[in-house]
């Protein structure tokens, strides 16, 4: 007997279930999710969960850390601030300076930070130590008066001129009865007199009047009647000026007694009467080439350079060393000269130049022979007025004291 699913009560239809879960297969019906939730699935199927998480756990502890500092920045009535250090009074007692309220806007009440203490608080200003500082300063000075200073050995008139703040020409003028317009007179234990200013120490002659007296020295009488330390107050004081009396004249300048070097050009004879020197002249031998070598060995100063008080320049040189032509010529010049270069060699080299060798020890040329360029003249010394050995070197031309240096190798 055959029965069917309907008509058994209580029984479950299977082909009904079956067909009920191939519907349900066929034809789902989705799920509704947030938008976050969707960002944070498509976010974890990125792979990105991980490294979120960790970036977001240390944002929030840096953005914690930041609010307690902030908190802390908060001041809190009635409280000292944090930073107030112990300072000292006038006596000297110490002491805490007390917070000082300041009202402010909503009732709330700050308290102002004490000022920041930096050490010991320092009364004067004498107090503070000074770092040593090796360079000396000397400030400069107006002067009104004439100073003496004497003349300590190593000095030098460049030395003493610079001390002072003067010119080398200044001093010269000023003691010329010292010096006699002679850079090389200058000794240890002389005393020299040293003007406020540039320019010339005259004294008065008996006739003399301020007008002749400034025209000598290239001013205007003004200029003399207005420098204060004369003493003058006005151009009448012309009436007033009498023999022996000081006068500085700023700005004044008169022409150098400098020794020139004996001068023969070639061809020409002597004239005894002007005691030109042992050489007769007449001379006539080997021409320059034009271009000079050095004198002596050595290339470096030992004295004076090439200036307006000083026509020609001092070469290091020890006693005996040899001293060289510079150039082919002519000796016009062999013997000793009183006028203070000692012993003295002068070459005329035929071309217009003319070369001096002083200060020897001895001397191993003669007058008329010719020479070519670095025979040796003689040996170097100090048999004029410098104080120890050297070679003073002087060239003319045409009769002109020039520099030697820019004609030197």
């Amino acid at each position: 007997m055959s029965t069917t699913a309907a008509s058994i009560p209580g029984t479950i239809c299977l082909d009904a279930l079956a067909e009920t879960d191939t519907q349900a297969m066929t034809d789902p019906t989705p799920t509704q999710s947030s938008p976050l939730a969707r960002i944070w699935r498509d976010i974890v199927a990125a792979g990105w969960r991980e490294p979120l998480l960790r970036f977001g756990a240390h944002g929030l502890i840096l953005l914690l850390l930041a609010g307690g500092v902030w908190l802390g920045r908060l001041p809190i009535v009635g409280l000292s601030p944090l930073n107030v250090v112990e300072q000292l009074d006038s006596s000297g007692q110490a002491f805490v300076p007390a917070a000082t309220p300041t009202p402010v806007n909503a009732g709330v009440v700050v308290t102002a930070a004490a000022p920041p203490h930096f050490g010991q608080i320092v009364a004067e200003e004498s107090a503070l130590d000074r770092q040593v500082n090796p360079q000396t300063l000397f400030p400069e000075r107006t002067r009104g008066v004439i100073e003496t200073v004497v003349v300590a050995p190593g000095d030098t008139l460049s030395g003493i001129a610079a001390r002072f703040n003067i010119d080398i020409a200044t001093l010269l003028w000023a003691n010329a009865d010292v010096l006699n317009d002679d850079v090389h007179a200058l000794r240890a234990g002389q005393a020299l007199q040293i003007l406020p200013v540039d320019g010339v120490f005259h004294i008065v002659a008996q006739g003399e009047d301020l007008e002749a007296i400034a025209r000598a020295y290239g001013v205007t009488p003004q200029i003399i009647v207005e420098y204060r330390e004369n003493g003058l107050t006005d151009a009448s004081a012309v009436t007033r000026l009498s023999a022996g009396q000081q006068l500085i004249i700023p700005g004044g300048r008169r022409a150098l007694t400098l020794w020139t070097i004996p001068s023969l050009p070639r061809g020409r004879q002597a004239d005894p009467d002007a005691s030109f020197g042992e050489c007769a002249g007449g001379y006539t031998g080997a021409v320059g080439t034009g271009t000079l070598i050095w004198p002596a060995e050595s290339r470096a100063l030992d004295g004076y350079p090439f200036s307006v008080v000083h026509l020609g320049m001092d070469l290091r040189a020890a006693e005996g060393d040899p001293v060289l032509a510079a150039d082919a010529g002519v000796v016009m010049y062999a013997g000793p000269n009183d006028r203070g270069y000692g012993n003295l060699v002068v070459l005329d080299h035929g071309n217009g130049y003319e070369t001096a060798y002083a200060e020897l020890s001895a001397i191993s040329v003669a007058c008329g022979q010719s020479v070519l360029q670095g025979n040796v003249l003689g040996a170097a010394g100090n048999s004029g007025r410098s104080e120890h050995p050297n070679l003073h070197f002087e060239v003319h031309l045409e009769g002109q004291p020039v520099d030697p240096r820019p004609l030197l190798p």
